[in-house]
């Protein structure tokens, strides 16, 4: 009875641990988007602010999201959705008026097809990649066990079975 309780407190401790490092994670990114959002809004960018901020909303889930140890997950999301949104960066920072060049493109349609399916394509690289992986290791193990049992069977045709004992 006391092992349970053991383990249920445990569980119960590490759900605690969790929900206040999500709530650490949330705290953080309120903070920099507010900072953030007050510096652009305060250069009359608001549209450019906005631009950002849902944008980076696949990064920003990530980052609540990933849990393990390294955050490579939300490093590689964050990684292509940047990379989506990097034609847009330089066509907003480039132009004279960035503020209106960013309102263009929050209406476009093809910019969030573009942002979003980058990072459809980081989520899938870190679903997919693994699952490939151990497909590509289990033929060629399939293969190199194939091998070893045909050079054994030359092995047993030229010595004889004398030599598997």
């Amino acid at each position: 009875m006391t092992e349970s309780s053991t383990i249920k407190e445990r569980i119960a401790k590490l759900r605690k641990e969790r929900l206040r490092s999500f709530i650490k994670s949330l705290i953080f990114i309120a903070i920099i988007s507010t900072l953030c959002g007050v510096g652009f809004i305060s250069l009359g960018m608001k549209n450019v602010f906005f631009f950002l901020f849902l944008a980076l909303l696949p990064s920003i889930t990530s980052i609540l999201w990933d849990r393990k140890p390294g955050r490579f997950a939300s490093k590689t999301v964050a990684a292509f959705n940047i990379t989506g949104m990097f034609p847009f960066l330089v066509a907003i920072s480039s132009s004279g008026s960035a503020d209106s060049i960013a309102l263009n493109t929050l209406a476009d349609a093809k910019t969030w097809v573009l942002v979003y399916g980058f990072a459809i394509f980081g989520w899938s690289v870190i679903l997919l990649v693994p699952k490939i992986t151990l497909i590509f290791l289990e033929i060629r193990s399939k293969y190199l066990i194939n091998k070893m049992e045909s050079f054994q069977q030359e092995l047993l045709d030229e010595w004889g079975e004398d030599i598997k004992k």
